[in-house]
C-alpha cells in the first residue's frame, strides 16, 4: 500500500510540474540596453503575418516567438510555451479567432487579432490599440509594417511580410516581484 502511494505521489508530481512548466513563460535576462531611448519603457516583438488568398476569402496567420521587454532587460521566449512540434508555426487570427500572451510581467495580456477580409492586423495591450494600419498608432504604441513579400496575381495564392510593434510596460521593482516568489 504504501509502494503504491508514493507511485501516485510521485505521477502527481510529475504531471504537476510538466503542467506548470508549461504555463509559466520563459524568459532570460538580456545583456543589452535598447540602443533607441525611447524603447527604454517599451516592449517591443517582431511579428511575422502571412496571408493565404482564394478567390473568395483572405485567411490570416501570425507567428510571434519573443517578446522583447526593454522596461525590465528580458526577452520572453513565446516560441518555447509551444509544443515543440508546433514551434515554428503559424496561429490562424481573426475578429473571432484571437492570438494572446497571458500573463506578462505587469500581469497584464497582449492580444492579437485579424480583421476578416482585410490585411490588417489589430494588437491590443493594457486597453492601448495599436495596428498593423498606421491611422491606428500613436507614439506610446504602433506597428511598424514592412511590405508584401510577394504580389498575388490572379486572386489567388500566399503572401507574407514582417510587422515591427511596441507598447509601453512597466519596470518591475524587483521588491514587490521577490517577495511574489517566496
Amino acid at each position: 500500500m504504501h509502494n503504491a502511494l508514493a507511485v501516485l505521489y510521485s505521477i502527481f508530481f510529475l504531471l504537476s510540474t510538466s503542467i506548470s512548466a508549461l504555463s509559466v513563460p520563459q524568459f532570460r535576462f538580456s545583456p543589452y540596453k535598447p540602443s533607441d531611448p525611447a524603447l527604454a519603457n517599451k516592449c517591443t516583438f517582431s511579428l511575422w503575418h502571412k496571408q493565404i488568398q482564394t478567390k473568395s476569402t483572405k485567411t490570416n496567420y501570425i507567428q510571434l516567438n519573443e517578446l522583447q521587454d526593454h522596461a525590465n532587460g528580458i526577452v520572453i521566449d513565446i516560441a518555447a510555451l509551444r509544443p515543440v512540434a508546433a514551434r515554428n508555426s503559424y496561429s490562424l487570427i481573426s475578429e473571432r479567432q484571437v492570438f494572446a500572451v497571458e500573463g506578462l510581467l505587469d500581469n497584464t495580456n497582449l492580444t492579437i487579432r485579424g480583421e476578416d477580409q482585410s490585411d490588417e492586423v489589430r494588437c491590443e495591450h493594457n486597453g492601448v490599440r495599436f495596428s498593423s494600419e498606421e491611422r491606428e498608432n500613436s507614439l506610446e504604441a504602433y506597428c511598424k509594417t514592412g511590405g508584401w513579400d510577394t504580389t498575388i496575381e490572379s486572386g489567388v495564392g500566399s503572401r507574407e511580410r514582417q510587422l515591427q510593434c511596441a507598447f509601453p510596460c512597466a519596470a518591475i521593482d524587483e521588491e514587490d516581484y521577490s517577495t511574489e516568489l517566496r
